[in-house]
């Protein structure tokens, strides 16, 4: 157990899930059984980056949802998510790999099933795409090039394909996702609610 100062209640705890002896999920599942602390929000910084959501990291994810803690955020979440989460999770909000998630639709049926879990949080999570790779493809999918597109947005039209490429990249290297070419992932994206029409 963590030793807190007997006149300090923090609002907010964010702790790494690797620690000397124990880890972040165990903390938290003692600190939520203690009546003094168990109003305390807490957020757990994974031990994995965006590049390796595999099995291992959801059953951190159901796990941590189990025992009830806040926020889960990815080893490589910028200082901008990290103060996000924490305001969330102040807020009485619960916060997985950056986006906010209605715990009420997290039963435990789907907590108990990994597959169920993993949609539900792809979905949640608008496939771990960044804001930037999102309004890429929000511009694309209205119609506009990738000159219009480097224009508005200040960068170069090969950073535009280059974001085109990583987007592809990344969808199919961590959900098996293949896309032939930009429309077939226009469709994709709107179909899955990615980008607005």
């Amino acid at each position: 157990m963590i030793k807190l100062e007997s006149s300090i209640i923090p609002d907010v705890i964010l702790m790494d899930y690797h620690l000397t002896g124990l880890d972040g999920i165990s903390i938290c599942r003692n600190l939520k059984s203690h009546e003094k602390y168990k109003g305390i929000k807490t957020i757990i910084l994974s031990a994995y980056s965006s590049q390796f959501l595999d099995a291992h990291n959801y059953d951190l994810i159901r796990e941590a949802i189990d025992v009830g803690i806040e926020g889960y955020l990815l080893k490589d979440s910028n200082i901008d998510e990290i103060i996000n989460a924490i305001t969330e999770v102040v807020h009485g909000k619960t916060l997985v790999m950056g986006e906010t998630v209605d715990i009420r639709e997290i039963n435990k049926e789907i907590i108990e099933d990994r597959r169920r879990l993993v949609n539900f949080l792809k979905k949640n999570n608008n496939y771990c795409l960044t804001g930037k790779e999102i309004e890429i493809l929000q511009l694309l999918s209205q119609g506009h090039s990738a000159k219009t597109i480097a224009s508005q947005l200040g960068i170069s039209e090969e950073g535009v394909t280059n974001h085109k490429d990583n987007i592809k990249h990344k969808l199919n290297e961590r959900y098996g996702l293949n896309f032939k070419n930009v429309v077939e992932l226009i469709v994709w994206a709107i179909k899955n609610k990615i980008v607005k029409v």
